[in-house]
């Protein structure tokens, strides 16, 4: 698994290849990419709105010992 500072790297170079081919709204091409990028981007943003849940999760178990 990657660490979370890899995850949030990896995360904004997703997002700024996204930026890279929105500029390009011609290219069919960049609007398929587009497209793959920001499903993996929302992908991405589930597994972090998980990630926040679960450690609230484990705080207020620890809270309750």
């Amino acid at each position: 698994m990657e660490s979370p500072n890899d995850f949030v790297e990896q995360t904004l170079a997703m997002y700024n290849r996204l930026n890279a081919t929105i500029t390009s709204p011609n290219n069919p091409e960049a609007i398929l990419k587009g497209a793959v990028i920001r499903k993996d981007l929302e992908q991405r943003l589930v597994d972090i709105e998980y990630f926040f849940l679960q450690q609230a999760v484990y705080s207020g178990l620890e809270a309750c010992q």
